[in-house]
């Protein structure tokens, strides 16, 4: 679980250092899409650990947005944490295919998929553990 942290962690991190190398004077925006709920001490509150975290050493401001295991959210929750953010983070491989229909749309925003290995779509990167 702990890794899962870390990797969420890094990625924000890597993200957040190329958004500085640009000259980005605005706070970064990310959000975070997890298929269940925070709460229960599974990969998705160690991924939201690593995700606090990197959002202190970046000063980045931060959203969370839970499916609750509810296929109907997926798309949806991945679309509002779209609009607002200029990285979202994905965790869990139920948001795969969503994510493959909706990242095309947001060409701006980064997507970052953890838990499954996507390629071929611009702006989403993925870390399969």
């Amino acid at each position: 679980m702990k890794r899962v942290g870390m990797l969420a962690l890094a990625s924000v991190m890597s993200v957040g250092m190329m958004t500085a190398a640009l000259g980005h004077a605005a706070a970064l925006k990310v959000a975070m899409v997890v298929a269940g709920a925070l709460g229960d001490r599974s990969v998705y509150d160690s991924a939201n650990d690593g995700l606090t975290r990197a959002a202190q050493a970046l000063g980045a401001e931060t959203n969370i947005f839970e499916c609750h295991g509810e296929p109907a959210a997926f798309s949806k929750q991945i679309i509002a944490a779209a609009q607002g953010s200029a990285v979202v983070l994905t965790v869990g491989w139920e948001l795969v295919d969503p994510l493959l229909e909706i990242a095309p749309t947001f060409p701006s925003v980064k997507f970052i998929q953890i838990d499954a290995a996507i390629e071929g779509v611009a702006n989403v990167s993925s870390i399969e553990y």
